[in-house]
């Protein structure tokens, strides 16, 4: 007989290659009566059964691939998610730094200014930049403090999508693992 026993079945590809189509229209023109229609018409249906394999197993070859087509297309758009808002955030906090690059600079020159008239042994001098500098240091304080709070939001932001994307990803996973669970199976029946 040509087709295998028990659990096989299923797992065994049975190939019609011309010499098995030969010999078996050799058995059936052998065969006599009810015997010889019901192997023509088993032969049929596995002919027929045997394309229909084929044509199943090209759907599946297509849709496979564009499905791995698509989770590329999807794995990019994920790199893509929340990269406006990282942009905007990162050109909010330098423009805020360059904002406030003025007030830096006049502070630290105040204190160079203050350090260099002590150093030169005029106190006077050097107190009264220094009293100037102080006056500055609640306004480095607000704009540290505008800094601080700006990159605290990128970093919140970035948190936020980080998680965003890992979630969409654990979702890819298992399809992939459902694909590579079925692509185990098939190898398995193969063998």
């Amino acid at each position: 007989m040509l087709i295998p026993v028990g659990s096989e079945v299923s797992a065994a590809k049975l190939a019609m290659t011309e010499s098995v189509a030969a010999r078996l229209d050799g058995t059936v023109a052998a065969a006599s009566g009810t015997f010889k229609s019901r192997l023509r018409t088993d032969y049929d249906k596995l002919a027929l059964l045997q394309k229909k394999e084929l044509q199943l197993d090209s759907d599946l070859k297509s849709a496979s691939a564009a499905n791995n087509q698509y989770a590329a297309q999807v794995r990019k758009r994920i790199n893509e998610i929340g990269a406006a808002r990282i942009r905007q955030l990162e050109t909010a906090i330098q423009k805020t730094t360059d904002k406030y690059q003025p007030v830096f600079a006049t502070y630290d020159a105040l204190r160079d200014s203050a350090d260099l008239a002590k150093s030169l042994g005029n106190k006077e001098l050097a107190a009264a930049i220094r009293k100037q500098a102080d006056g500055m240091k609640p306004a480095i304080e607000l704009a540290r403090a505008d800094i601080r709070n700006r990159k605290e939001q990128l970093t919140a932001a970035k948190r936020e999508i980080a998680k965003q994307k890992s979630g969409i990803r654990d979702m890819l996973k298992e399809t992939d693992a459902v694909k590579n669970g079925s692509a185990r199976s098939e190898k398995r029946s193969r063998l």
